[in-house]
């Protein structure tokens, strides 16, 4: 299950204003297109309800994490690519 479908299924749109459900769509739009501050604030927004899954957001806040520093991350990632190569 993707983690988009994870949010999904946690923030179940049952019982919701049209406000929650606008925040949740612009949340799931900002996981698609990795766009950190939209992000963040939709961490921060649902931080209750979601951590209901701590796996997910987790994975919400690495996301987010990465997105603020690609380098770091990409750095690691080739330092690992080439140190299991060697």
């Amino acid at each position: 299950m993707s983690l988009i479908d994870k949010v999904k299924v946690i923030l179940d749109a049952d019982n919701r204003t049209i406000e929650e459900e606008e925040k949740i769509e612009a949340g799931l739009d900002a996981i698609k297109s990795e766009d950190v501050e939209p992000l963040e604030e939709f961490i921060e927004e649902f931080e209750e309800e979601l951590s209901e899954d701590k796996q997910t957001l987790r994975r919400l806040v690495r996301l987010s994490e990465r997105l603020k520093k690609p380098d770091e991350y990409d750095n690691l990632t080739e330092s690992l690519i080439y140190s299991f190569f060697l």
